[in-house]
This record gives C-alpha cells, structure tokens and sequence, in this order.
C-alpha cells in the first residue's frame, strides 16, 4: 500500500472527509486530494502532521513498516521479558486501564509496544 492510499485509509477510519482532514491540518482540501492520489507527495512537515493527528509513525504512512506501531516492536528475548514484565504492570492496572469496559487486544499490544520503546528512551 502507497502514501495516498494510507493516508486515505486513515482519513476514513477516523470518519473524515479531506475537506476536515485539510482544515485540521491547515491546508487546502485539494492538497489532500492529491496526496491521496499519489499526484502530489506531502512535504516533510504535512508527513509530520499527518503522522501526529493519525498517531502513527511517518514510517508508517511511507510504507516502510506495515503496522502502525511496528517501530516499537523487537522480538529479542530481553525485549519479550520486558514485554512480559510491562503487561504485568498493565494486569495489575486493570481497573485504570478497562474502567469496566473490555479493552481490545490490539490497543493492548499498542500500548505494550509504546511503553517498550518509552524504556527504551530512557536506557539512552
């Protein structure tokens, strides 16, 4: 999948037109359009706003990972038992995390994934 057809995927799932998407990012809905269509390629700062209201990586939206948070993601032992430990600390915190709601499997592994690379940040 291309930089158009993300960025276009994106704008759908959070129920945008490119219009909305254009004025939240302050530009003409045009340019949205022709990023979609692979006509244009955003520059460095639109990537960059688009990857902070998507909250996804630039990576993402270029294509050179295929999930959203694959730029966290290490499957070194020491990195799985990290993983463990950290979902620990997220089953003890069950009652701030599901606050009585179910919590998608897939927003845990996000969340896991994000707190790795936030430890990760810190051992630099």
């Amino acid at each position: 999948m291309g930089l158009g057809e993300r960025i276009r995927e994106l704008r759908i799932s959070k129920n945008y037109t490119q219009d909305q998407l254009a004025e939240e990012i302050g530009m003409q809905r045009s340019n949205v359009a022709k990023y979609e269509s692979n006509t244009n390629i955003p520059p460095v700062e639109v990537l960059t706003k688009l990857a902070d209201k998507f909250k996804v990586s630039v990576d993402y939206l270029l294509g050179r990972v295929e999930n959203s948070f694959d730029m966290f993601t290490d499957s070194s032992e020491e990195s799985l038992a990290k993983d463990a430990k950290i979902k620990g600390y997220l089953e003890k915190s069950e009652s701030l995390l599901r606050n009585g709601k179910e919590v998608d499997e897939q927003k845990l592994k996000e969340a896991l994934n994000y707190l790795e690379y936030l430890f990760k940040k810190e051992d630099k």
